[in-house]
């Protein structure tokens, strides 16, 4: 069997490639983004992982450095911090304690 016929994971490999701890899940969940409970903006998680979320917010003008964000797939408002930011697109890891 040539490396062509091996089977990949996708989540694996895309881990390694860009080097994440975690794998992350594609999805299509949309979320509200919130700062001191105030709505910013909506915007979808177009994937996740158990370290954090990549949002995409096409009408983002700026968000702050940490914020909120609110989904139905959550049982409460989920802190997150931003770790990059492109024109559309949010990179986001979640904040479970404050010592991150």
């Amino acid at each position: 069997m040539g490396t062509a016929d091996k089977k990949i994971d996708p989540g694996t490999y895309r881990s390694h490639i860009v080097g994440r701890a975690t794998p992350r899940a594609n999805c299509s969940i949309p979320a509200d983004l919130l700062f001191n409970g105030v709505l910013l903006c909506s915007g979808i998680i177009k994937d996740i992982s158990v370290d954090g979320v990549r949002l995409f917010v096409p009408n983002k003008k700026w968000l702050p450095h940490e914020f909120e964000i609110k989904a139905d797939v959550f049982d409460r408002s989920i802190k997150v911090r931003t770790r990059w930011s492109g024109k559309e697109y949010v990179g986001a890891r979640f904040l479970f304690n404050q010592d991150e």
